[in-house]
């Protein structure tokens, strides 16, 4: 409860901060029975996940970690470790920094359209732009149209086969 009243009015957090330890399933549970509404329960799952999974102090983890479950919800789990007495002051820093680079699959600079009109179809869409987003994440210099689309004819040599 110590955690709980150091955690801001948040719902999210606060449920997150209440279920600490539990198994994710009984988590998911303990909120389906409390009627708890599922945006609510999501990002409440989120945090905890994050909070689990950890975050390692450098800029390309916390860049996954924003893109794999949202900058909201790792901000959270952020407050949370601090709640805990964990020191994430490092990993918010970190977040400070890497804020603005994209982040979203919507913040690449190329669309699927522009991937269909390069003739990539069906699931290779979809894989591409998953392969483009993992480039830019891995190094947000890759994110400008000439560089992506060079990238998205090289994968679809390989897509193409399968």
């Amino acid at each position: 409860s110590n955690i709980i009243k150091k955690t801001k009015r948040h719902l999210p957090l606060r449920l997150a901060a209440l279920l600490l330890g539990a198994e994710r399933r009984e988590c998911a549970e303990a909120l389906n029975f409390l009627k708890i509404d599922n945006k609510t329960k999501n990002e409440t799952l989120k945090i905890l996940d994050i909070f689990t999974e950890g975050v390692e102090q450098s800029e390309l983890s916390v860049r996954k970690a924003a893109y794999k479950y949202g900058s909201d919800a790792l901000l959270q789990a952020f407050e949370l470790m601090s709640a805990t007495g964990a020191d994430a002051s490092e990993l918010v820093k970190i977040y400070d920094k890497v804020k603005d680079d994209p982040l979203t699959v919507k913040s690449l600079l190329v669309s699927g359209d522009d991937l269909l009109s390069l003739g990539i179809e069906g699931k290779c869409v979809g894989a591409t732009i998953k392969s483009l987003m993992e480039a830019v994440l891995q190094n947000p210099s890759n994110n400008k149209r000439e560089v992506l689309l060079n990238m998205a004819k090289d994968l679809q040599k390989s897509c193409n086969k399968d």
